[in-house]
C-alpha cells in the first residue's frame, strides 16, 4: 500500500492512496485505489495503511471504506493463472 503526492497526474486527497502488487518497482501493476468505482460504489479510502491485507500469486484480500460502509474485496492480480 502507498500514498501518492498530492498534485502530481492529477492527483487529490479523493484517489491519493492504492495498492499495488509486484517482484520490483518495474513491474508494479494497480490492485485499487482511492476514486476508485468498484461494485457500483466509490472506494474513498482504505481503514489504514497499516491495517494488513492478504495476498498470494492470484490475488488481495483487502478491506475498504466505501462512504460509510466497509467491505472485504478481492481482486484477482493482473495475469494470474486463476
Amino acid at each position: 500500500m502507498a500514498s501518492l503526492t498530492l498534485g502530481v497526474g492529477g492527483v487529490n486527497v479523493s484517489n491519493n492512496l492504492g495498492i499495488w502488487v509486484g517482484t520490483s518497482d518495474e513491474d508494479l501493476q494497480l490492485v485499487a485505489r482511492t476514486g476508485d468505482v468498484i461494485g457500483g460504489k466509490v472506494l474513498t479510502n482504505f481503514p489504514s495503511l497499516g491495517n494488513p491485507f492478504d495476498v498470494d500469486e492470484n490475488g488481495v484480500v483487502w478491506v475498504g471504506n466505501f462512504g460509510p460502509a466497509r467491505a472485504v474485496v478481492y481482486s484477482r492480480v493482473p495475469g494470474s493463472s486463476e
